[in-house]
C-alpha cells in the first residue's frame, strides 16, 4: 500500500514539474527582432574562430582583411559561383588560422600580468619560467579550446582546398575538351573549304583544256546558200557581174 502511494506522489510531482517547465518555456522564446537575433548569435563568441561572421576589431583590421581576401582570390581565380564560395571559405579559414598565434600570445600575456605580482624571483630566467608555468595552468582551458579550434580549422581548410582543387581540375578538363572540339571543328571547316577550292580549280582546268582541244569554228562569209533541190543561187555582188535589168513594159 505504501509503495502505491509513493509511486502516485512521484507521478504527480513529475507531471507538475513538466507543466511548470512548459509554462516557463513559453515565457522564454528568445529574441524576436532582427537586431536581437543578430546580437544573440554572437553570445557564445569569444575568440572569433567560430561562426560564419569574421570579427574585425577596427577599420585598419578590416582593410587588412580585404587585402587578404583579394590576395586569395587573385591566387585561385574562381570562375563560377561554387568556386567563389569555396575561395571565400578558404580566405576566412586562413584568416582565423593566422589569428591564432596572436590570441595565444594574448592569453599568455594576460596570465603573466595577473601572476607577476604573486610570483617574484630574483633570477630573471626563473621568473620567466614561473610565469610561463603559471600561465599554462591559469589559461589551460582557454589554450586547450584554442588548439581544438586550430585543428578543426585546419581540417576545414584542407577539405575546402581539396574540393576546390577537384572543381578547378574538372573545369580545366571541360575547357580543354571544348577547345579540342572547337579546333577539330575549325580544322574540318578548313579541310572542306580546301576540297571545294580544289574541285573548283579542277573544273576550271578541265574547261580550259576542252576549250584548247576543240577551238570554236570561224563563221564562213559569202558562201552560197545551198538549196535542198541542188541548185545554187548567188547574187550579182557575189559574182561580180552586172545585174540584169528587165525592160520597162511601157517601152515595149
Amino acid at each position: 500500500m505504501n509503495t502505491d502511494v509513493e509511486v502516485t506522489s512521484r507521478t504527480e510531482c513529475s507531471e507538475r514539474r513538466l507543466a511548470a517547465n512548459r509554462a516557463n518555456a513559453q515565457l522564454s522564446t528568445g529574441p524576436r527582432t532582427v537586431e536581437g537575433k543578430a546580437i544573440s548569435s554572437l553570445n557564445a563568441v569569444k575568440t572569433g574562430l567560430c561562426g560564419h561572421a569574421v570579427l574585425l576589431a577596427d577599420e585598419e583590421q578590416a582593410a587588412d582583411y580585404r587585402e587578404h581576401v583579394e590576395r586569395v582570390y587573385a591566387w585561385w581565380k574562381p570562375a563560377n559561383v561554387e568556386e567563389h564560395a569555396l575561395v571565400q571559405s578558404l580566405a576566412d579559414t586562413q584568416w582565423r588560422l593566422e589569428s591564432i598565434p596572436g590570441l595565444e600570445s594574448a592569453l599568455y600575456a594576460q596570465a603573466r600580468l595577473r601572476g607577476e605580482p604573486l610570483l617574484q624571483h630574483p633570477d630573471p630566467v626563473a621568473q620567466r619560467l614561473l610565469l610561463q608555468a603559471q600561465a599554462e595552468v591559469a589559461e589551460a582551458k582557454a589554450l586547450k579550446n584554442l588548439r581544438l579550434h586550430e585543428r578543426r580549422l585546419r581540417r576545414q581548410y584542407e577539405k575546402d582546398k581539396a574540393e576546390l582543387n577537384d572543381m578547378v581540375h574538372q573545369r580545366w578538363e571541360r575547357e580543354e575538351r571544348q577547345q579540342e572540339a572547337e579546333a577539330q571543328r575549325q580544322q574540318q571547316e578548313a579541310e572542306e573549304q580546301r576540297r571545294q577550292q580544289q574541285a573548283q580549280k579542277r573544273a576550271e582546268r578541265k574547261k580550259a583544256k576542252e576549250a584548247a582541244t576543240n577551238p570554236p569554228q570561224p563563221e564562213s562569209i559569202g558562201e552560197p546558200e545551198l538549196i535542198p533541190n541542188g541548185f545554187e543561187f548567188a547574187t550579182a555582188l557575189e559574182t561580180g557581174e552586172p545585174a540584169l535589168t528587165l525592160p520597162n513594159q511601157e517601152q515595149l
